[in-house]
Protein backbone atom coordinates (compact mmCIF):
# COMPACT_ATOMS: atom_id res chain seq x y z
CA UNK A 1 0.00 0.00 0.00
CA UNK A 2 2.79 2.45 0.91
CA UNK A 3 4.55 1.82 -2.42
CA UNK A 4 1.30 2.47 -4.31
CA UNK A 5 0.77 5.68 -2.35
CA UNK A 6 4.34 6.85 -3.04
CA UNK A 7 3.92 6.18 -6.77
CA UNK A 8 0.59 7.99 -6.77
CA UNK A 9 2.12 11.00 -5.04
CA UNK A 10 4.94 11.10 -7.60
CA UNK A 11 2.40 11.01 -10.45
CA UNK A 12 0.38 13.78 -8.80
CA UNK A 13 3.51 15.90 -8.32
CA UNK A 14 3.47 16.39 -12.09
CA UNK A 15 0.24 18.36 -11.64
CA UNK A 16 1.56 20.62 -8.87
CA UNK A 17 1.11 23.88 -10.69
CA UNK A 18 -2.44 22.88 -11.59
CA UNK A 19 -3.29 22.01 -7.98
CA UNK A 20 -1.79 25.26 -6.68
CA UNK A 21 -3.78 27.19 -9.26
CA UNK A 22 -6.99 25.44 -8.16
CA UNK A 23 -6.37 26.21 -4.48
CA UNK A 24 -5.46 29.82 -5.25
CA UNK A 25 -8.65 30.20 -7.29
CA UNK A 26 -10.79 28.85 -4.44
CA UNK A 27 -9.04 31.07 -1.87
CA UNK A 28 -9.71 34.11 -4.07
CA UNK A 29 -13.34 33.13 -4.66
CA UNK A 30 -13.89 32.56 -0.91
CA UNK A 31 -12.52 36.06 -0.23
CA UNK A 32 -14.80 37.56 -2.91
CA UNK A 33 -17.79 35.75 -1.44
CA UNK A 34 -16.84 36.94 2.05
CA UNK A 35 -16.87 40.53 0.79
CA UNK A 36 -20.52 40.23 -0.25
CA UNK A 37 -23.24 40.90 2.29
CA UNK A 38 -25.88 38.73 0.64
CA UNK A 39 -25.85 34.99 -0.06
CA UNK A 40 -24.60 33.95 -3.50
CA UNK A 41 -26.80 31.69 -5.60
CA UNK A 42 -25.02 28.63 -6.95
CA UNK A 43 -26.70 29.08 -10.32
CA UNK A 44 -25.30 32.44 -11.39
CA UNK A 45 -22.21 34.68 -11.41
CA UNK A 46 -19.85 34.15 -8.51
CA UNK A 47 -21.72 31.00 -7.47
CA UNK A 48 -21.05 29.35 -10.83
CA UNK A 49 -17.35 30.22 -10.56
CA UNK A 50 -17.18 28.77 -7.03
CA UNK A 51 -18.89 25.53 -8.04
CA UNK A 52 -16.59 25.16 -11.08
CA UNK A 53 -13.46 25.67 -8.96
CA UNK A 54 -14.65 23.18 -6.33
CA UNK A 55 -15.41 20.66 -9.09
CA UNK A 56 -11.85 21.07 -10.39
CA UNK A 57 -10.50 20.27 -6.94
CA UNK A 58 -12.89 17.32 -6.65
CA UNK A 59 -11.60 15.98 -10.00
CA UNK A 60 -7.98 16.37 -8.79
CA UNK A 61 -8.85 14.41 -5.62
CA UNK A 62 -10.77 11.76 -7.59
CA UNK A 63 -7.73 11.26 -9.80
CA UNK A 64 -5.58 10.75 -6.70
CA UNK A 65 -8.11 8.30 -5.20
CA UNK A 66 -8.08 6.34 -8.46
CA UNK A 67 -4.27 6.20 -8.32
CA UNK A 68 -4.29 4.68 -4.82
CA UNK A 69 -7.14 2.29 -5.67
CA UNK A 70 -9.75 4.02 -3.54
CA UNK A 71 -12.43 4.58 -6.18
CA UNK A 72 -15.35 3.65 -3.90
CA UNK A 73 -15.44 6.96 -2.03
CA UNK A 74 -18.07 9.62 -2.66
CA UNK A 75 -16.81 13.18 -3.24
CA UNK A 76 -19.10 16.07 -2.36
CA UNK A 77 -18.63 19.80 -2.85
CA UNK A 78 -20.35 22.69 -1.09
CA UNK A 79 -22.84 23.99 -3.59
CA UNK A 80 -25.98 24.20 -1.46
CA UNK A 81 -29.59 23.76 -2.55
CA UNK A 82 -29.83 27.29 -3.92
CA UNK A 83 -27.15 29.35 -2.19
CA UNK A 84 -23.46 28.50 -1.88
CA UNK A 85 -22.51 27.93 1.78
CA UNK A 86 -20.16 30.54 3.25
CA UNK A 87 -17.57 27.91 4.19
CA UNK A 88 -16.52 26.17 0.99
CA UNK A 89 -15.43 22.54 1.10
CA UNK A 90 -14.66 19.38 -0.81
CA UNK A 91 -15.38 16.23 1.19
CA UNK A 92 -14.68 12.53 0.74
CA UNK A 93 -17.02 10.07 2.44
CA UNK A 94 -17.58 6.34 2.29
CA UNK A 95 -21.31 5.90 2.10
CA UNK A 96 -23.27 8.92 1.04
CA UNK A 97 -23.28 12.55 0.11
CA UNK A 98 -24.91 13.43 3.44
CA UNK A 99 -22.06 14.90 5.44
CA UNK A 100 -24.38 15.66 8.34
CA UNK A 101 -24.60 11.99 9.32
CA UNK A 102 -21.15 10.51 8.78
CA UNK A 103 -17.48 11.41 9.17
CA UNK A 104 -15.61 12.52 6.07
CA UNK A 105 -12.18 13.61 4.94
CA UNK A 106 -12.66 17.27 4.21
CA UNK A 107 -10.80 20.21 2.74
CA UNK A 108 -12.59 23.15 4.35
CA UNK A 109 -11.76 26.68 3.20
CA UNK A 110 -11.72 29.69 5.50
CA UNK A 111 -14.49 32.16 4.80
CA UNK A 112 -11.95 34.97 4.28
CA UNK A 113 -9.80 32.98 1.82
CA UNK A 114 -6.76 32.87 4.13
CA UNK A 115 -6.31 29.11 3.76
CA UNK A 116 -7.89 25.74 4.40
CA UNK A 117 -7.91 22.88 6.88
CA UNK A 118 -7.63 19.26 5.76
CA UNK A 119 -8.39 16.13 7.76
CA UNK A 120 -10.98 13.66 8.95
CA UNK A 121 -13.95 15.67 10.11
CA UNK A 122 -16.90 14.71 12.27
CA UNK A 123 -20.34 16.23 11.64
CA UNK A 124 -21.84 18.31 14.44
CA UNK A 125 -24.69 15.85 15.08
CA UNK A 126 -22.21 12.98 15.32
CA UNK A 127 -20.19 14.87 17.90
CA UNK A 128 -23.23 15.93 19.96
CA UNK A 129 -24.29 12.28 20.18
CA UNK A 130 -20.90 11.50 21.76
CA UNK A 131 -19.91 9.12 18.99
CA UNK A 132 -16.28 10.20 18.94
CA UNK A 133 -13.44 10.99 21.25
CA UNK A 134 -10.92 11.79 18.51
CA UNK A 135 -11.61 15.51 18.20
CA UNK A 136 -8.58 17.71 18.70
CA UNK A 137 -9.61 21.09 19.99
CA UNK A 138 -7.31 23.69 18.47
CA UNK A 139 -6.65 26.68 20.64
CA UNK A 140 -4.24 28.58 18.38
CA UNK A 141 -5.43 28.24 14.82
CA UNK A 142 -3.97 29.93 11.78
CA UNK A 143 -7.05 29.18 9.70
CA UNK A 144 -10.42 30.12 11.20
CA UNK A 145 -13.31 27.90 10.15
CA UNK A 146 -16.02 29.70 12.05
CA UNK A 147 -18.58 31.47 9.93
CA UNK A 148 -19.52 35.02 10.73
CA UNK A 149 -22.92 34.50 9.13
CA UNK A 150 -24.02 31.15 10.53
CA UNK A 151 -24.11 29.22 13.78
CA UNK A 152 -21.49 26.72 12.60
CA UNK A 153 -17.91 26.59 13.79
CA UNK A 154 -15.81 23.85 12.25
CA UNK A 155 -12.56 24.63 14.07
CA UNK A 156 -13.12 21.75 16.51
CA UNK A 157 -14.54 19.15 14.12
CA UNK A 158 -11.29 17.62 12.86
CA UNK A 159 -9.55 14.54 14.28
CA UNK A 160 -6.25 15.37 12.53
CA UNK A 161 -6.31 18.95 11.27
CA UNK A 162 -3.65 20.14 8.86
CA UNK A 163 -3.75 23.88 8.28
CA UNK A 164 -2.65 25.07 4.85
CA UNK A 165 -2.35 28.86 4.62
CA UNK A 166 -2.86 30.59 1.28
CA UNK A 167 0.36 30.62 -0.71
CA UNK A 168 1.86 27.73 1.25
CA UNK A 169 0.18 24.72 -0.34
CA UNK A 170 2.57 21.77 -0.45
CA UNK A 171 0.94 19.10 -2.62
CA UNK A 172 3.10 16.23 -1.35
CA UNK A 173 2.19 17.14 2.23
CA UNK A 174 -1.47 17.53 1.24
CA UNK A 175 -1.64 14.14 -0.49
CA UNK A 176 0.14 12.35 2.37
CA UNK A 177 -2.25 13.93 4.84
CA UNK A 178 -5.26 12.98 2.71
CA UNK A 179 -3.99 9.40 2.73
CA UNK A 180 -3.55 9.38 6.53
CA UNK A 181 -7.01 10.89 6.90
CA UNK A 182 -8.54 8.21 4.64
CA UNK A 183 -6.95 5.54 6.86
CA UNK A 184 -8.58 7.20 9.89
CA UNK A 185 -11.90 7.35 8.05
CA UNK A 186 -11.71 3.65 7.17
CA UNK A 187 -10.94 2.78 10.81
CA UNK A 188 -13.82 4.94 12.03
CA UNK A 189 -16.25 3.10 9.75
CA UNK A 190 -14.88 -0.28 10.86
CA UNK A 191 -15.52 0.72 14.49
CA UNK A 192 -19.07 1.84 13.79
CA UNK A 193 -20.04 -1.19 11.70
Amino acid sequence: MLLAITKAIKRKMKTISNANAIFDEIFDLAAKYNATSKPVRSSNGLGIDIVKALKKLAAFIQSYLNDIKKESYVITISKGQSNVPRLLYVAISLKSESLSVEPSVTICFAENGDGCVVGMMYPEAYRRAGLTSLIKVKKNTLIDLSSSRSKYNFNDCFANPLELPKGLIDEAKLLKHLTKSLVLLDKEHENVN
